[in-house]
C-alpha cells in the first residue's frame, strides 16, 4: 500500500471518530455510562471498561509502530527501486553515466531538450589510444584503474557538462559551448588532460586519445545523429593519428564507403573470395627458390583490388582477423603440400592471434587435415608482439617449435625487440625489415647498420632473410655480408598458386636471378 493510501484510510477513520465523540457529547454519553454503571455494579464493568481502555491505548501504539514500520518498509522499497534504476543507468565502475542513459537522454524531444540547453551541445567522442597496452601490461586491475583515472579527469573539466562511458575504453562529452573558448580549444584541453601521465600500482603510465568534435544543433537538429557525427569525427582522427577532428559533411561519404566496404569483406571472407598468393624466398648464393611466404590477396568482383593494409586493418577492426587467417592458412596448407617436400612455407600471425593459448593446436590440426609436414612451416611474427603478452606468446611459439614449426621474426629493426627477449624466444630466423636496405649500398652508416644485424643473428645461430630486394647490388651486398636468404621484387612479386608452382619448376633448371645478378 502507497504512503497516499495510507493517508487516506487514516483521514476517514478520524473523521469517524470525531463524529462519534461530537454525537457522545451532545447525548451527555459519559453521564449515561456511569449510572448504568453505577445500576449494575454487580456486573464489574467499571473494570471491563477500564481493560477496554487500557488494551486501546496499547492497541494504538501498536498500530502507531506498525504504521511507522509500513511507513519505512515502502520509503526502502522505493530507494532500491531508484537504485535499481540508477545502476541500469550508470557504469558501475566509474560511476559515470551509461550507454542506457544516454539512450533515454536522447528519446527526449530535441525541442525540450533545446529549451533546456538553449545553446545546445559541444559533443565530444573519446578514445583512449594505447589502453589496451596497459591493460596487457598491468592487467584488466590496472586497466580499470587507469578508466577510473581517465573519467575522474574528463568529470572535472567542465562544470556544467554530462560525462558518459560507452563502454571499454570510450567515453562521450556533452558540454555547453562557450563564449570565451571554441570547441576545438576544448578538445585539446581534453586531450592535455588525459595525456598526463597516470601512476597505477607505482609505475608511471601514460596514454593519449582521439577526439572527434560535433556541435548540436548547429551540425544536426537530431541530437542522436549528431553525437553520431562526432563519432565519424573520431574514427577520422583516430585512424589519420591527428588526435582531434572537427566533423564535416565529407565524412559521411567516407563513412558509407568504410561500411560498403565492410559488408564486401564479409561476403567474401563467407566465400573465400580472399586468397594465397606466393611470394618466393630465395637462397642468395644458388639462386633457387626455397620456400614461400603466403600473403593475403583480395580481388573483388564489385570493388576491384583491395589493399591488404587496408582489408588486414578492417578485419582487425571488426573481429574478423582470426577467421580470415584460419582460412587463410588452411588454404595456404592445401597449397604448400603440393609442393616439393623441400620448400617451406612462411605463414603471418597477427598479435591478436598470439594471446589464444590454443593456437598452436588449432594450426596443427589444420595442417594434419592438409597433410602439410610441420618441419615444412615458419610462423612469422612481427616484434609488436613481444610487448603484448610475453608470457602467452612464449608458450605458444615454444609449443610450435616442440612440434618442428620453425619461427620467425619478421620486421626486425622496426619494434621493440631486446637481446633478453630474443634470447628467451629462440627465433629459428631474423628477417631483416625493408626499410633498412632502402639506400644501405650507397650510405654507409646504413651498410654497418645491417652488416652488424646479419653478423649478429649468425652469431646466434640464427638463419638471415633480407625483405625487399630490388636490385642486384643489394642482393650482390647481402651475400657478401653472409645472408643467406632473401625475397622482394628483384626475385618475383606475390604469386598466385599456378604461377608459383611454375617458378618452383623453372628454379630446378637454374636460378631465380642469373649467378652474374647474385654476385656468383
Amino acid at each position: 500500500m502507497k504512503w497516499a493510501d495510507w493517508a487516506r484510510d487514516g483521514a476517514v477513520y478520524l473523521s469517524l471518530a470525531l463524529l462519534t465523540w461530537f454525537a457522545m457529547v451532545r447525548a451527555n454519553g459519559f453521564e449515561l455510562l456511569v449510572e448504568f454503571v453505577d445500576d449494575h455494579e454487580d456486573w464489574q464493568l467499571d473494570e471491563a471498561f477500564l481493560g477496554v481502555i487500557t488494551l486501546g491505548i496499547f492497541g494504538f501504539l501498536y498500530a502507531l509502530q506498525r504504521h511507522r514500520s509500513a511507513r519505512r518498509e515502502i520509503e526502502k522499497r522505493q530507494e532500491a527501486e531508484t537504485n535499481i534504476t540508477w545502476i541500469s543507468r550508470h557504469d558501475v565502475l566509474t560511476r559515470l553515466p551509461n550507454r542506457r542513459f544516454l539512450q533515454s537522454y536522447t528519446e527526449t524531444s530535441c525541442e525540450e531538450i533545446l529549451r533546456q540547453n538553449p545553446r545546445g551541445f559541444c559533443i565530444f567522442s573519446i578514445d583512449l589510444d594505447g589502453f589496451k597496452k596497459v591493460n596487457d601490461l598491468l592487467g584488466h586491475a590496472g586497466g580499470d584503474a587507469l578508466l577510473v583515472e581517465c573519467a575522474n579527469r574528463l568529470s572535472g573539466l567542465f562544470d556544467d557538462g554530462i560525462v558518459i562511458r560507452l563502454g571499454g575504453d570510450e567515453f562521450l562529452m556533452l558540454v555547453e559551448p562557450s563564449r570565451k573558448t571554441s570547441a576545438e580549444d576544448m578538445a585539446r584541453r581534453i586531450l592535455q588532460t588525459l595525456c598526463q601521465p597516470v601512476v597505477i600500482d607505482g609505475i608511471q603510465r601514460r596514454v593519449g586519445a582521439s577526439v572527434g568534435i560535433a556541435r548540436f544543433p548547429q551540425d544536426s537538429r537530431d541530437l542522436e545523429e549528431a553525437i553520431r557525427f562526432a563519432d565519424m569525427a573520431m574514427y577520422v582522427a583516430k585512424k589519420n593519428g591527428d588526435g582531434l577532428r572537427h566533423f564535416e559533411p565529407d565524412m559521411l561519404s567516407v563513412m558509407r564507403e568504410k561500411a560498403e566496404l565492410e559488408e564486401a569483406f564479409r561476403s567474401a571472407l563467407d566465400r573465400q573470395e580472399i586468397v594465397p598468393h606466393y611470394q618466393p624466398l630465395i637462397d642468395l648464393t644458388s639462386g633457387k627458390v626455397l620456400g614461400f611466404e603466403a600473403l593475403a590477396r583480395w580481388d573483388s568482383s564489385t570493388l576491384g583490388s583491395i589493399s591488404p593494409t587496408q582489408f588486414i586493418a578492417l578485419a582487425e577492426e571488426t573481429g574478423l582477423i582470426l577467421a580470415l587467417s584460419r582460412q587463410l592458412f588452411e588454404h595456404a596448407c592445401r597449397d604448400a603440400a603440393t609442393w616439393p617436400a623441400h620448400i617451406s612455407l612462411s605463414f603471418n600471425l597477427s598479435p591478436v592471434e598470439l594471446t589464444d593459448r590454443t593456437l598452436g593446436l588449432q594450426m596443427l590440426k589444420i595442417m594434419e587435415r592438409t597433410g602439410l609436414a610441420p618441419n615444412r612451416l615458419e610462423i612469422e611474427i612481427t616484434e609488436n608482439v613481444l610487448i603484448q603478452d610475453l608470457e602467452v606468446a612464449t608458450a605458444i611459439l615454444t609449443d610450435f617449435q616442440k612440434a618442428g614449426v620453425r619461427v620467425a621474426l619478421d620486421d626486425f629493426g622496426t619494434g621493440y625487440s631486446n637481446l633478453a627477449q630474443l634470447s628467451s624466444l629462440q627465433f629459428d630466423r631474423i628477417k631483416i625489415d625493408r626499410s633498412l636496405l632502402t639506400d644501405f649500398v650507397d650510405n654507409e652508416r646504413q651498410r654497418r647498420i645491417v652488416e652488424a644485424i646479419i653478423t649478429f643473428g649468425r652469431g646466434l645461430g640464427v638463419s638471415m632473410t633480407a625483405e625487399g630486394i630490388e636490385t642486384d647490388s643489394q642482393a650482390t651486398a647481402l651475400q657478401t655480408f653472409g645472408c643467406a636468404c632473401g625475397q622482394g621484387f628483384l626475385f618475383g612479386k606475390a604469386l598466385p598458386p599456378v604461377e608459383a608452382r611454375n617458378l618452383i619448376a623453372s628454379s630446378q633448371d637454374g636460378p631465380v636471378r642469373s649467378a652474374t645478378a647474385l654476385g656468383n
